[in-house]
């Protein structure tokens, strides 16, 4: 939620390319913008484990797991 008067600063919203997550075998890379739900979500879909832990934080994240 965002007051009347708006935001002081600058707003990114990640998308695009930096919105996607990609799996090569056992890796996953994933961009700034992509939802941690989500790549959970896609990575347990692909038998792929290890970032459960990670369920319920309110952010996306970039990075690289093996």
């Amino acid at each position: 939620m965002v007051r009347d008067r708006g935001i002081r600063g600058v707003v990114l919203k990640l998308e695009g390319c930096l919105g996607r997550a990609e799996y090569y075998g056992e890796e996953a890379l994933a961009g700034a913008g992509v939802g941690l739900s989500a790549l959970i979500r896609e990575a347990a879909a692909l038998n792929l484990g290890g970032i459960e832990c990670l369920v319920g934080i309110p952010a996306p994240s970039a990075a690289r797991w093996r």
